[in-house]
């Protein structure tokens, strides 16, 4: 009787459950998650979203109003759902973006301070790649600002700033040492 044509069905078998087991290894290497943030979110804050997160993590940010300054220091895509708010109160900046490929949608980001000399802005980006778009800024001093940050888009955020004297104001968006930079369709006044 032969019994290498068993074996080496056998073998092959073997083979390509070990194949798909590496593959599903792998795949969760590399999944994505998405962490929920609200009322009915696996988090209360951004903050705890972001220190679970892991690179390449989506967090979906839900209607409510989040304290100011947020700091985002890991890659990931914050998106916010039915817009939600960062209020600052009127103190300091408020996003502080420093790490590479950020992307940051959907919220409104309203009450930074008013210190020109400390450049209060509602969203500074310190990092290469980073993509704001369709945020609300409202009563903001300086609007966007990219320090340093080359290969950046800010696309389709409107930007009220404060209502004080035109000198006393800050810049809509303001880009400083950043070469590449795609401002395309941002809406400004004061």
């Amino acid at each position: 009787m032969n019994t290498r044509p068993v074996h080496a069905i056998t073998r092959m078998l073997v083979i390509a459950a070990l194949l798909v087991l590496i593959g599903a290894q792998v795949t969760a290497v590399y999944a994505q998650d998405s962490l929920i943030v609200g009322a009915d979110g696996e988090f209360a804050t951004i903050e705890a979203a972001l220190a679970a997160a892991n690179a390449g993590d989506t967090i979906e940010v839900h209607s409510g109003i989040y304290p100011a300054p947020l700091i985002i220091d890991k890659r990931v895509t914050l998106i916010g759902i039915d817009q939600p708010i960062i209020d600052g109160g009127g103190a300091g900046s408020l996003v502080l973006i420093s790490a590479p490929q950020v992307v940051f949608s959907g919220f409104m980001v309203r009450g930074s301070g008013s210190s020109l000399t400390h450049e209060d802005t509602g969203i500074v980006i310190q990092a290469t790649g980073v993509t704001v778009s369709d945020n609300l800024l409202e009563e903001v001093l300086f609007g966007i600002y990219f320090a340093d940050a080359s290969d950046g888009i800010a696309r389709n955020n409107i930007i009220h700033g404060k209502a004080l004297d035109e000198s006393m104001r800050g810049d809509g968006i303001r880009v400083w040492y950043s070469n590449n930079v795609q401002l395309l369709g941002n809406e400004i006044t004061f």
